[in-house]
């Protein structure tokens, strides 16, 4: 009761506790920052827990970094295929920064691999 699936699920899809958020809490120190990225498809390749880097682009310049290491939240189920709401736990800092990026400019992000699947060098 109360408890929140952690990602997308199929029709037919057993639904084990390991589907299951246990909690929404926010770690300590962030703050829960709603963003909206370009790419509307891009959204279903993260899902809450799912660790990311926001850039940001201006027309004809460079993308830059703007955001990283930030934990995705949820993903609200998009409205239009023209952006994608995500809801990130970010630092004091990097809400700042992404507000100020979305007023200007178009986002988009990279994705982590989870720490698991990493590999030594």
């Amino acid at each position: 009761m109360g408890r929140v699936l952690a990602g997308p699920m199929r029709r037919g899809e057993p639904l084990t506790d390991a589907r299951l958020l246990h909690s929404l809490r926010l770690p300590t120190g962030t703050v829960a920052t709603p963003v909206r990225i370009a790419d509307a498809d891009v959204a279903g390749l993260v899902s809450p827990g799912s660790t990311i880097g926001v850039l940001v682009a201006w027309e004809s310049q460079p993308a830059q970094l703007v955001a990283d290491d930030v934990m995705v939240i949820t993903v609200p189920k998009p409205t239009d295929d023209h952006n994608a709401l995500l809801v990130l736990a970010t630092t004091p800092d990097q809400a700042g920064r992404l507000a100020a990026a979305q007023a200007s400019g178009r986002l988009s992000i990279t994705i982590k691999p989870p720490a698991d699947h990493l590999t030594p060098s």
